[in-house]
Formats: C-alpha cells, sequence, structure tokens
C-alpha cells in the first residue's frame, strides 16, 4: 500500500509485532487505520517487505506523521489464523 492510502486513515494504533531483541525497532510500531481498534485485537501489518501478525497495544496520542503505512487487515476469528 502507498503513502497515499495511509494518508486517508484517521486513527493511529500502536500494534506490538515480533522483531528481533537486538533490533533497533521500538517495542510497539504506529500503524494507521480507518476506524479505532480495541487493544489486543490481531491484525495484520506490513513490517519491511513482509506481512507480519501483531496485537494492537492501544491508540496513538501523537499525530501520524509520513510515510506511517495502514494496518493490512484485521482478524476476527480463528478461522482467518488459518
Amino acid at each position: 500500500m502507498t503513502e497515499d492510502i495511509a494518508a486517508n486513515h484517521t486513527w493511529g494504533v500502536e500494534v506490538l509485532v515480533p522483531t528481533p531483541a537486538h533490533g533497533r525497532l521500538g517495542s510497539t510500531l504506529t500503524y494507521a487505520c480507518g476506524s479505532p481498534l480495541e487493544p489486543g485485537r490481531v491484525v495484520r501489518v506490513p513490517l519491511g517487505k513482509r506481512e507480519v501478525l501483531g496485537m494492537v497495544w492501544g491508540a496513538t496520542a501523537q499525530p501520524l506523521g509520513d510515510g506511517v503505512r495502514p494496518v493490512v487487515d484485521t482478524l476476527d476469528t480463528y478461522r482467518d489464523w488459518e
């Protein structure tokens, strides 16, 4: 997805994603979404050139800056994980 798509998303969420302990990424990453997502919701998000599953940790209190990528999908049921 492009940054233009992210610009149409008005909500920001902090997502906990699996990253290497020695990496320079923080414990949560900020993503854009079209509606508020409750903490604990499982989402699919872009991370580098791939997509990973993550868990919404909470809403972000900071304005979304340039380059914030959007949440790709939300997983509502166990069936979505298969």
